[in-house]
């Protein structure tokens, strides 16, 4: 009887040295074992090495640097102008074009091409049939 104790306590506390043990781990931050032995960019190289994207943006629509554009949306159905963030122009394209239970990739990937597809609209054209405009929901 008196062993039992013994071989009791002792996977008690094996599970309590275990438990802490895992606690502190999931506190520690994920190491990149790929990056091992690398050193770390300095901010200055990693800005050489970014892509300036604003100059993808078309000027009718650009802002400064990091500032998300706004884009003049004629809304066919009220028959009026309304300003939007270019982001939520996306979202709404997306909402009338896709259902929201597909998958992700599908979401992102039609994301990407209406991005794409309004900002060479807007570069190329300059704006939709309707005046005052850059793209209209028809």
């Amino acid at each position: 009887m008196h062993k039992h104790k013994i071989i009791s306590l002792i996977l008690v506390l094996v599970l309590i040295i275990t438990v802490i043990r895992c606690r502190r781990l999931e506190r520690q931050p994920e190491r990149d074992e790929s990056q091992e032995g690398k050193t770390e960019e300095k901010p200055e190289e990693k800005q050489e090495k970014e892509r300036d994207f604003s100059q993808l943006i078309p000027e009718q629509i650009r802002k400064g640097d990091g500032e998300e554009p706004n884009i003049k949306v004629y809304l066919v159905d009220q028959k009026k102008i309304q300003e939007m963030k270019f982001e939520e122009y996306v979202m709404g394209v997306l909402a009338g074009e896709m259902e929201n239970d597909w998958p992700e990739e599908a979401l992102m990937a039609q994301a990407v091409l209406a991005r794409t597809f309004v900002l060479k609209f807007i570069a190329d054209k300059g704006g939709s049939k309707h005046e005052g405009e850059h793209v209209s929901t028809d």
